[in-house]
């Protein structure tokens, strides 16, 4: 019948710090997320580097962190300086 008719879209609020409005798009998505002052994209997953017992994942502009579960394999673990996992006597060789 020849007229027009325009509505504005409604874009969600986003709960993240890096945006981005993709090309054709109206509404920003989540870029990635910003972790103890590192970018990650999105799915990406890494090892804290203040805590080396939390595995971290980025989804969805949100990151979300697991502690590490370490299995017990011997009656006297070594802990080992930056590792979140003891080590068993005899299993590495220390230079």
């Amino acid at each position: 019948d020849g007229n027009v008719i325009c509505t504005s879209e409604v874009c969600l609020e986003l709960n993240c710090q890096l945006k981005v409005r993709l090309p054709g798009q109206c509404c920003e998505t989540c870029r990635g997320c910003v972790y103890e002052g590192n970018e990650y994209e999105n799915n990406a997953t890494w090892i804290s580097s203040s805590n080396p017992c939390l595995s971290c994942r980025c989804m969805g502009g949100t990151v979300s962190c697991t502690n590490i579960v370490c299995p017990v394999e011997c009656v006297e673990p070594i802990p080992v300086p930056g590792l979140c996992c003891p080590i068993c006597p005899g299993t590495v060789n220390f230079l």
